[in-house]
């Protein structure tokens, strides 16, 4: 590509307000800024353009500009399958010719979704697409974590999400070491604009530093919200939060794990998993020296040790070490479980790193668990 061709990371987007809330509550209060609403463009061939303008990001619709979110970009080229990271790094006046092919072809109607008053569009989603509204999704979640008798209560939210946490006294604590105490809970997310799905699970805080993970749903138990057109809306939103009022885990088997922790040292085969889901929110070497309390060449050595005793060479021969176990480390399980979560907390990574390092967390514990406990008799 030649140089200096302006592409879509070149332009000036809106910003994404953000705000964090301590109780479901207040965040009712205070939604009046994230609150949406929704037009219908009847033929978007004629009516919709990509119009950027003088560095600015922005759409036509009938002729009338509007600025846009990052997120309303990619949501409108997924409108016509121009994948993200494609669409982000082409020139932009290639960018604009795919679309003007496309949207004709893959297109009869478009819900344009945008801030009332300001103007400002943030997604651009099918006609069809009904979501649970942001404001019936708190109202129903404040209902839940009242139940609950919820604390550490965190509400965060911004113009493409909602993501509400909190423990609850109703479930057991898990104490893996003396007077180091990990309560559980609730998390649960909602998007009206295809950013996430709507879904709950099971959440963890480490109460000594809230550092939080969050459990992946289809091992410790989850509930997602139906987008079918085959229910009413009232029911798609029943039915999810009633999943949510029944949600259920082994807790047994979340306390096995827990209490293992502490006397547990990851194997080579461990360590490259996680250095991997690492590399989504930290480069390798922060992983080597902040995560794994090791050197970058470590993780180089093993990584290369785990891929030549999994890998049959046919045409080269088989490796030496083809089919012999991992190695053994001295990386202690249970703070490097501390290290990653640390990343959720606020402040040190991104809003979006931080969840995703919630979810490393989660499945760090759900690998351990069945690697080392699940079959256990």
């Amino acid at each position: 590509m030649e140089e200096n061709v302006p592409t879509l990371n070149d332009l000036q987007f809106c910003d994404e307000k953000e705000s964090v809330f301590t109780s479901v509550s207040n965040a009712i209060d205070n939604m009046e800024p994230y609150l949406t609403q929704r037009a219908t463009i009847e033929n978007p061939a004629t009516d919709l353009s990509f119009d950027p303008t003088d560095s600015i990001a922005q759409i036509r619709i009938k002729g009338i500009p509007y600025r846009v979110t990052k997120h309303a970009l990619k949501t409108l080229c997924a409108l016509v399958r121009i994948p993200d990271p494609f669409a982000r790094n082409i020139p932009i006046d290639l960018l604009e010719t795919n679309f003007k092919r496309l949207i004709p072809l893959l297109c009869a109607s478009v819900d344009i979704v945008q801030r009332p008053g300001t103007g400002l569009v943030t997604a651009l989603v099918p006609t069809t697409y009904e979501p649970f509204k942001s404001i019936d999704f708190l109202l129903g979640m404040n209902d839940i974590f009242k139940e609950l008798d919820a604390q550490n209560v965190t509400v965060s939210v911004n113009y493409r999400n909602i993501v509400i946490s909190g423990t609850s006294p109703k479930f057991p604590n898990i104490e893996p070491v003396k007077n180091d105490i990990v309560a559980v809970g609730l998390t649960a997310s909602n998007s009206e604009v295809k950013d996430c799905k709507t879904h709950a699970s099971l959440y963890l805080l480490r109460l000594a530093c809230t550092n939080g993970a969050t459990m992946p749903e289809k091992e410790w138990g989850g509930v997602n919200y139906n987008y079918s057109s085959k229910y009413s809306y009232e029911d798609k939103c029943g039915r999810f939060l009633q999943g949510i009022v029944s949600l259920q885990s082994n807790f047994i088997a979340m306390q096995k794990v827990f209490e293992e922790l502490p006397n547990l040292n990851l194997d080579s085969e461990s360590v490259v998993y996680l250095t991997k889901l690492c590399g989504k929110i930290v480069d390798r070497e922060t992983a080597a020296t902040a995560i794994f309390g090791t050197r970058k060449e470590d993780l180089q050595e093993w990584s290369k040790y785990e891929k030549d005793r999994k890998t049959f060479r046919a045409f080269s021969g088989v490796s030496p070490i083809y089919g012999h176990g991992p190695l053994e480390t001295e990386i202690n399980a249970y703070n490097v479980y501390n290290k990653i979560t640390e990343y959720s907390r606020s402040g040190l990574v991104s809003r979006d790193s931080a969840l995703i390092a919630q979810a490393i967390g989660g499945q760090m514990l759900t690998h351990l668990y069945k690697k080392y406990f699940a079959t256990a008799k």
